[in-house]
């Protein structure tokens, strides 16, 4: 991906190449954030897998803004310039969403769409806020 990134570059303007490299990575990091958890501890079974994801996007992050592994430039910064997600991020907003929609989900008239909100209580509405009340003098 960073090779094509780097070869993109030459032809595609900043913006044009961050939409479109953005585009797919964010499409192949939302593949793999259905099977893959956040890396929590370092002794975690899928923690190679998780660093070589992480270093494929950072190395795409370095190739939008024309940077090089050889300038040692932070990790964090690479990704705030390049506009792209860490992994961990990727798979946190995967896993918030998936429970989100498993809370908040309808049923229809053929029964619940999703088994899962049946089992989770319903959520209740805020109370009203209490009117404030001033003087006047």
């Amino acid at each position: 991906m960073a090779a094509m990134a780097r070869r993109l570059s030459l032809y595609l303007p900043p913006a044009e190449l961050k939409t479109v490299m953005g585009a797919l990575v964010r499409g192949r990091l939302g593949y793999a954030s259905a099977v893959l958890t956040p890396r929590l501890k370092k002794t975690d079974p899928l923690n190679a897998q998780m660093c070589f994801l992480q270093t494929a996007v950072n190395d795409v992050g370095r190739a939008m803004i024309g940077s090089r592994r050889r300038d040692m430039k932070n990790v964090k910064e690479v990704l705030e310039e390049s506009g792209m997600p860490s992994v961990n991020k990727v798979i946190v907003k995967a896993i918030g969403t998936a429970c989100w929609k498993a809370h908040t989900v309808t049923d229809t008239v053929n029964g619940p769409l999703n088994p899962l909100g049946n089992l989770l209580p319903a959520a209740t509405p805020p109370p009203p806020p209490t009117p404030v009340v001033r003087e006047l003098v």
